[in-house]
């Protein structure tokens, strides 16, 4: 009786890894076959997205060729000799410890850098190459010239 319930016993485990061996295979089967057609269908669509990138590269080209000049005028500035005010012409702009992008912008105390809204004006101390020095909360600061000018 011993013999033939270890005998059983054996037969449910051999069987349960056979079974679960086949199960798994089947779904990498299964998961592989998926894989190949999303890839299939990808091939396709880019083959679509080629196809209709040509037709459109021989319509562009039968167009005739115009140029377009964009012209971004910036606010005039006064001479720095002159100025009194520098005011910002970027939104949320950083302001640097030092004239330079290497310099760290001054922070509050939750630690996010001070950023000042387009618009606003501050006093001009100085400048230095691409880079005007400001007054701000007792404390001076540089901001670029890309994102103001003096008045």
């Amino acid at each position: 009786m011993i013999i033939l319930l270890a005998v059983l016993i054996f037969i449910l485990v051999v069987g349960g890894i056979v079974g679960f061996i086949i199960y798994s295979s089947n779904k990498k089967a299964e998961e592989k076959a998926k894989t190949e057609e999303v890839m299939q269908e990808q091939k396709d669509s880019i083959a679509a997205l080629a196809k209709k990138n040509d037709s459109l590269k021989v319509e562009n080209a039968k167009k005739p060729k115009t140029v377009t000049k964009v012209v971004v005028s910036k606010p005039r500035g006064v001479p720095a000799s002159q100025a009194t005010e520098v005011v910002i012409t970027g939104q949320g702009v950083r302001m640097r410890v030092g004239p330079g992008k290497q310099y760290d912008y001054p922070v509050t105390y939750s630690g996010h850098a001070y950023t000042v809204p387009k618009g606003t004006s501050l006093p001009f101390l100085g400048e230095y190459g691409n880079w005007n020095k400001v007054l701000f909360e007792g404390g001076e600061y540089w901001v670029s010239k890309d994102f103001s000018y003096l008045r």
